[in-house]
């Protein structure tokens, strides 16, 4: 398990590592070779974009093999609104109970 999960963070790690790559050479080229006006491209970019975002919202779900079956196990919802510069996470827990009231609406 712990092998797994070391697999998967390299792999992430490598993706970003490979992804920053691409970005600094781009911007070291437009810069003329200098590389700190690309580090200060890169850093504008950034800055502008995350002011101008619309918010964004992730939801995560962790896995588990009990009993032997895939269950989820890890439920939380992720926020982060970068105009008012605000972010949250809710976690529910696994067992959540959701009991649906009937309304007229309903009993068509």
């Amino acid at each position: 398990m712990l092998k797994k999960v070391l697999k998967f963070l390299g792999m992430i790690l490598l993706f970003l590592m490979i992804t920053f790559d691409i970005i600094f050479l781009t911007e070291l080229k437009k810069a003329g070779g200098n590389s700190t006006k690309a580090v200060v491209g890169i850093l504008k970019n950034v800055a502008n974009n995350v002011t101008k975002a619309e918010p964004i919202y992730i939801l995560l779900l962790g896995q588990n093999k009990d009993l032997g079956q895939n269950l989820t196990d890890t439920i939380m919802c992720l926020g982060y609104d970068p105009e008012a510069q605000e972010a949250f996470i809710i976690s529910i827990p696994r067992d959540t109970f959701v009991r649906k009231e009937f309304s007229k609406c309903d009993a068509k």
